[in-house]
Parts: structure tokens; C-alpha cells; sequence
């Protein structure tokens, strides 16, 4: 019993560092379930009360139907006691619905998983067995999915980043598997030193980025000056105007790749600045002939 007690307790601990490892189902369905049965209660109690009062003689009678929502507190309890009963209990059941419908409401904003932490989540050491998910006795279906299944949840997610890095986050444990093969296909270093082999610390997700904004801020200038560098090749105005064509379109799909979702007018304006820099060298080149 000792063992079963603290069988996944390393789980817990890396969850507690890392809480965009944990994956729960979120149980939309059963709350849509709950959300449409409080809708059948609410609708039951009103008509009870709406019975009620046509029965009350205080209230006119004529073609105007009188519901619940005509009476209020002012009037005396004393008088209808069944119908008070009934609106407080009514009343009670809608904020028992509204309580039900915020929860499931902040329990479908919880973020997906991310791709990283599934991969993680499904390799995990004796989490899953006989395909079975461990801590819950459930099918591991559900929960071995990568990407992560739509009804499951995490308690946190990482910051989005741009598509250049995020290639990286998602696929940095295939690149380190399939180098760490080829080298032991070669023979080299990890088999003369099985302690290396075995190692598996991982990569945080902010040094990722951190490597990626650097070779970003690198390939700015270079891309810059190759353009340069091309155009000061030609001597005719019209075919260095023509080469900034491509060069300008492949800037924008750049950006969008290193950079990741801009506003269309952030992506305009930054264009417009490049191709200005551009035709100021031509201009400037021109006039120097």
C-alpha cells in the first residue's frame, strides 16, 4: 500500500515546477449535461410560480398574464407563503445555474496543452500501463494524444512564441534523439561515455527563444547588406528596382516567420521602411555614376 501511495509522486513534484505538464479531462460534455438540466429546473419552477399567481386575488384579471417576474418582496409574505417558498426556490436554482455556467465557462478557457509538455506527458516513466492511465484507472486514449485531445486541459500554458521558435520547442527532443543516434551509429563519444548517454536534462523553453532572438537580430543586418551588396551589382536603375521585388516579398515572409503574427499595419509600415532604405541606396548610387 506504501508503494501505491507514493507511486506517481515524482509526477506531482515535476507538475508543481512545471504546471503546463498536467493534463485533465475537462468533462465539456457532462457540463453541457448540467447546463441544460438547470435550464429543464429553472423552467419547471417558474411555471409553478407562474400558476401560483394566477390563482392570487390581488392581482387583476383580464387578457394581461401575470408571471413571476411581477411579483417582488414588497408584497406581503404572510399573505402567499407557497409562493414565496416557490420564487425562493426558483431564485436559488437560477444562482445555481449561473454559479454552474461561469465555472464551466473558466474551466473551457483553461489553455490545451502544448505540443512539448504532451510529448512529455505521454513518455512519462510508468504513467501509463496495459493502457491504462495510472493515477485515475481511466483509458489512456484520452490522454496520450499528441497534439493534446480537445477535452483536455493543463493548468498552465507557456508563452506563444514566434514560428521560428516554436519549430524549435516542438521539435528539439526529435532533433537531440535522432543526433544522439547518429553518433552512436558512429561510434563516438557517447559510447566511450554511457553517463552522457544516459543524460536527458532538456532545454528550457526561455533559452530557446533567448537563441532565436539572437540569430534573429543577426540575420537582420546580413540580410540587409546581402540586398545591398546585389544591388550595388548592377549599374541599371530598372533592374535594381526589379530586384527589390523578390527581395521585398521574401522580407515580409520573414517577418511573419521570425517574428510571428503582426498587425497588417505593423507589416506595411515595416515593408514600406525597408523598400525606403533600399531606394535611398539606388537613389544615392545613381547619383554617383
Amino acid at each position: 500500500m506504501q508503494r501505491i501511495k507514493y507511486r506517481y509522486s515524482a509526477l506531482y513534484k515535476e507538475i508543481a515546477a512545471f504546471p503546463a505538464l498536467a493534463n485533465f479531462q475537462r468533462y465539456t460534455e457532462e457540463w453541457a449535461w448540467i447546463l441544460y438540466n438547470d435550464s429543464l429546473d429553472i423552467k419547471q419552477k417558474r411555471k409553478e410560480c407562474d400558476d401560483l399567481i394566477a390563482d392570487i386575488k390581488g392581482f387583476p384579471r383580464g387578457k394581461q398574464v401575470f408571471t413571476v417576474t411581477d411579483w417582488h418582496p414588497i408584497h406581503p409574505e404572510e399573505e402567499n407563503p407557497m409562493l414565496t417558498e416557490k420564487v425562493h426556490s426558483s431564485t436559488s436554482k437560477l444562482n445555481f445555474k449561473g454559479k454552474d455556467l461561469l465555472l464551466a465557462y473558466e474551466v473551457a478557457q483553461l489553455p490545451s496543452q502544448r505540443n512539448l509538455f504532451a510529448k512529455r506527458f505521454r513518455d512519462y516513466p510508468n504513467l501509463f500501463k496495459d493502457e491504462v492511465f495510472g493515477p485515475t484507472g481511466e483509458s489512456e486514449e484520452i490522454y496520450k494524444q499528441v497534439p493534446a485531445h480537445s477535452d483536455t486541459c493543463s493548468l498552465k500554458d507557456i508563452a506563444r512564441q514566434d514560428p521560428v521558435t516554436e519549430f524549435f520547442i516542438n521539435n528539439l527532443e526529435s532533433m537531440y534523439t535522432w543526433v544522439s543516434e547518429y553518433v552512436l551509429r558512429r561510434g563516438k563519444k557517447l559510447k566511450d561515455n554511457p553517463e552522457m548517454a544516459e543524460r536527458d536534462d532538456g532545454v528550457a523553453v526561455a533559452t530557446i527563444s533567448a537563441i532565436v532572438e539572437v540569430l534573429t537580430c543577426l540575420c537582420v543586418p546580413l540580410y540587409m547588406t546581402i540586398t545591398m551588396f546585389l544591388l550595388s551589382c548592377f549599374r541599371s536603375t530598372k533592374v535594381q528596382i526589379a530586384i527589390l521585388a523578390p527581395f521585398g516579398t521574401f522580407f515580409v515572409f520573414s517577418l511573419k516567420v521570425m517574428v510571428g503574427p503582426l498587425p497588417r499595419y505593423e507589416l506595411f509600415a515595416i515593408t514600406a521602411q525597408y523598400l525606403a532604405v533600399l531606394g535611398i541606396f539606388i537613389g544615392a548610387s545613381s547619383t554617383g555614376r
